[in-house]
């Protein structure tokens, strides 16, 4: 006893002398994101959304248009970016506080987007036609990415494409941050942000010069992933919507492959959104002119609806997080449609909408006008 009395004594004399050893603290547990509303107490589905109500506005003095809009991974917090003004505002959903503006601009507003959990933020230049010629492009070229926390600036990419005169019409970011993907009137590169490299080239160009496409070409407009960010699609004005595979297209290379719709079910009008259902069985695509909705699970598509949208120079595409909603945001407002059976359970005001979004549990459903006013509706 008196052995171990004496081994331990200039043990605890050190540990006096040197202070209480550090406590390290164990690494934190990602907890499972959850939304506890605090305006609707509903879930939004088809038998709710026909009684879907405005239950707050979000509103910054002289913002301008709202080009997109995004809720956190917990839903605790409302993302927007006020493309004109080239300002990203995040709001707590349960009061409405505003948290932090950051200055991410010059912002296309045809060109903005957010990652799977709104922590990184996309903008180019958004220059489709009916957005140059309703002034919302950007005087910029390539692609600016954000941390949406700090506003700091992370990556900058430059297009590596024949025609670097002509401006981003859109741009995507992969659910996972990790893949962005960015559109030339005509063509598309596809860069993985982890390397820095340009994995996909894309040229489409048939009867394009000096960057004015023909009446007939096949010039690429827009682009979206698929939820799991293995999947892209992309749009052209010929009426095709192509969904591919990122892996198989960067081994391939520019050859035919993956599922391709049209131009029997051809879509006219400029594209303008493309969006994909968590499931992976529908695409649904909006343009100047029309909403159209194929069944992924046919290989060459089936087109499920058509709806006349009134012509406008931006447009929005939003599912909900189970899927069985659909979102459209359009220069004559919004609408919400039933996933399956397409019938039209809800529409909004008669006032230009070119941000949609769900929250994560599903509950909340943001819109964005162009006053800049972000409208968040429920049932209560």
């Amino acid at each position: 006893m008196r052995f171990r009395f004496v081994f331990l004594l200039p043990l605890a004399l050190l540990l006096y002398a040197c202070g209480p050893l550090p406590v390290v603290a164990p690494l934190p547990i990602p907890a499972t994101p959850m939304l506890i509303p605090t305006y609707s107490e509903a879930t939004l589905d088809r038998d709710t959304v026909p009684r879907i109500t405005e239950l707050t506005q979000l509103r910054a003095a002289g913002a301008g248009p709202v080009a997109a809009l995004a809720f956190t991974s917990d839903g605790q917090e409302l993302l927007a970016v006020h493309g004109q003004e080239g300002k990203l505002r995040r709001w707590r959903v349960t009061n409405g506080a505003p948290m932090a503006v950051f200055d991410v601009g010059p912002v296309g507003m045809a060109a903005v987007s957010f990652d799977g959990v709104a922590r990184l933020l996309a903008v180019g230049a958004g220059c489709t036609p009916p957005a140059v010629q309703a002034g919302y492009d950007a005087p910029v070229k390539g692609v600016r990415i954000w941390d949406t926390l700090t506003g700091q600036l992370v990556h900058e990419f430059a297009t590596d494409l024949q025609f670097s005169i002509v401006q981003l019409s859109d741009v995507a970011l992969s659910p996972k941050g990790d893949r962005l993907l960015g559109v030339e009137p005509g063509s598309l590169d596809g860069w993985n942000l982890t390397t820095g490299k340009t994995e996909i080239a894309v040229v489409r160009f048939k009867t394009i010069w000096e960057g004015t496409p023909g009446p007939d070409s096949s010039v690429l407009r827009t682009v979206t992933f698929d939820p799991t960010g293995e999947w892209f699609a992309m749009a052209s004005e010929d009426g095709f919507v192509e969904v591919e595979k990122w892996d198989h297209w960067r081994s391939r290379g520019d050859q035919p492959g993956g599922i391709r719709v049209g131009p029997s079910m051809q879509s006219p009008g400029i594209p303008l959104a493309l969006a994909i259902d968590p499931s992976r069985h529908w695409i649904a695509e909006v343009t100047d002119k029309s909403l159209h909705v194929w069944n992924l699970q046919a290989w060459f598509g089936s087109e499920a609806l058509k709806s006349e949208v009134m012509s406008g120079p931006l447009a929005a595409l939003a599912f909900s997080p189970d899927g069985d909603l659909l979102a459209v945001g359009t220069a004559g407002g919004w609408q919400i449609w039933s996933v399956g059976d397409w019938k039209l359970l809800a529409q909004g005001p008669q006032q230009a909408t070119y941000a949609v979004t769900f929250s994560p549990d599903g509950r909340l459903f943001a819109w964005g006008d162009v006053d800049g006013v972000v409208h968040l509706w429920g049932v209560p």
